[in-house]
């Protein structure tokens, strides 16, 4: 794909992918057999390439059908124009649109690297890494006899379990706390950053104070929120 006007590739890289995907069902909008436009305002197909974890979106837009939908008597089938482009760090978005005067169906077609890279991957389970939280959680409990040493695959599990859950927003574990030992042992301290950027939040727990009658001294008193805002996920600190 390029722009009109732009430098045109004459070959692949010998490092590129070929790319297998596979559809993201939960992510996608199939059209059911004999649809039409109208159920949805949109209809779109997420899919990731097994062997690069790309992702790649394409999606039909119906927002700007000005009068009759391809095929239709006068045009059988969409002829889409090449619009414009849209670049992130993040991600690449074409956008098509079609030439049909009584339709103008528009076509994004967009490219998503893999959330986690190979910096990211190495972070999450790199093995002296996960040695390391491990002798940090018995250093600050030195006696505590149920920490075990989280290995690759389970770092990686808890991850897709903490993130399945954030995003289910009746789910009753959509908070948990950071001093929990299987959250220490696969992200430590030094994740904070990356679980921020998946759109975790920290949160301190409420903090509360009296006066203690016997002592006349004011006390802290930490206890747990009772709610999350909507579409985040609490990691109580």
């Amino acid at each position: 794909m390029w722009e009109e006007g732009g430098p045109q590739p004459h070959y692949l890289h010998k490092d590129a992918c070929k790319h297998e995907y596979v559809t993201l069902p939960n992510q996608s909008r199939i059209p059911q057999l004999d649809e039409r436009p109208g159920k949805s305002p949109a209809w779109k197909v997420a899919a990731i390439c097994q062997n690069c974890r790309l992702h790649a979106t394409i999606l039909l837009d119906f927002a700007h059908v000005s009068h009759t939908l391809c095929p239709n008597v006068h045009f059988p089938l969409h002829f889409f124009k090449f619009v414009a482009s849209d670049h992130t760090d993040n991600a690449v978005q074409y956008r098509f649109a079609c030439t049909s005067w009584t339709c103008q169906v528009h076509l994004l077609v967009s490219y998503a690297p893999p959330t986690l890279n190979k910096d990211t991957l190495n972070l999450l389970t790199n093995e002296d890494n996960l040695a390391r939280r491990c002798r940090a959680i018995l250093d600050d409990e030195p006696g505590r006899k149920d920490v075990t040493l989280t290995t690759p695959i389970e770092a990686l599990h808890r991850l897709k379990r903490y993130t399945d859950d954030s995003l289910k927003p009746t789910h009753e574990k959509r908070q948990f706390p950071a001093h929990n030992k299987k959250f220490l042992g696969a992200f430590g301290s030094d994740c904070h950053d990356f679980l921020k950027d998946l759109g975790f939040v920290y949160a301190v727990r409420f903090v509360s104070t009296y006066r203690c009658s016997s002592c006349s001294l004011i006390h802290l008193v930490r206890t747990p929120l009772t709610a999350v805002t909507s579409g985040s996920c609490l990691i109580l600190v």
